[in-house]
């Protein structure tokens, strides 16, 4: 099918169009879920360095025989 050849009232097309759509929704959210996660990770990434460093720093002591 040429693109001179679609009949965009045809219920093909419009099928068509229909799973175009479900599957751009689909994509969305999936991108969406991926986005949360890459933001918890680098929360995650920056909460970890940022302990290492107030460790290295002597801010935090994890001797809990000391306290």
């Amino acid at each position: 099918m040429t693109a001179a050849a679609v009949d965009p009232a045809s219920d093909e097309t419009r099928a068509l169009i229909g799973r175009l759509q479900t599957r751009v929704a689909e994509l969305e959210a999936e991108l969406k879920a991926q986005e949360r996660i890459n933001f918890e990770l680098r929360a995650a990434a920056d909460a970890s360095r940022n302990f290492k460093a107030s460790r290295a720093a002597g801010y935090i002591d994890l001797d809990l025989d000391r306290i």
